[in-house]
């Protein structure tokens, strides 16, 4: 008699489970409402794809293949880039220069958009020219342009509203570095 309650439960118990995870459509996400968010939103989807890349990159090509050693160590020095260029610009923002020109801002923007074309332009020689050629794939573009853009939206948007936005961005830019090549 226990263990048929104790069968009963389950059941009821793993009903009730699957009607709670069954999912159902939701609605697109609202569009972004401002430049700030347009131009976090560019950079988002820049560090989502980079890091979808390489974790493509390590479960197509085994460990201490050519191919995934070249990907990691231009993975590894567009991450730093990245993330080297975003402090940079939170230092700027702090400094009350929205849209800097000092010499190490444009150092830091320059070393991000040169390594992380590089990185770029190594995942389109293994997937679209190369090794490996899926259907239908769509690559990150030109990363000067994406930065560019980033800074341009997050600029207008301090120019409408200083004090809040400014701070808002700076706590965003922070979530935007990118993870490890290990950790993906």
């Amino acid at each position: 008699m226990n263990a048929f309650r104790t069968t009963r439960w389950l059941v009821l118990a793993s009903i009730a489970l699957i009607a709670g995870c069954e999912t159902t459509p939701s609605a697109p996400p609202p569009p972004p409402s401002s430049p700030t968010d347009l131009g976090v939103a560019r950079l988002a989807r820049f560090k989502t794809e980079s890091e979808d890349w390489a974790r493509r990159i390590k479960g197509d090509f085994p460990l201490g293949s050519t191919e995934r050693r070249n990907a990691e160590t231009k993975y590894i020095a567009a991450r730093g880039a990245v993330d080297g260029w975003i402090a940079q610009y939170k230092l700027e923002l702090a400094r009350d220069r929205e849209d800097p020109r000092t010499e190490a801002y444009l150092t830091a923007f320059t070393d991000a958009t040169d390594k992380g074309q590089q990185y770029v332009d190594y995942v389109n020689e293994l997937y679209v020219k190369g090794i490996i050629s899926p259907e239908g794939v769509t690559l990150i573009g030109e990363v000067y342009k994406i930065l560019k853009q980033v800074v341009s939206d997050i600029v207008t948007s301090l120019r409408e509203n200083r004090v809040r936005r400014k701070k808002e961005i700076v706590e965003v830019l922070e979530t935007l570095k990118w993870k490890p090549f290990p950790e993906l």
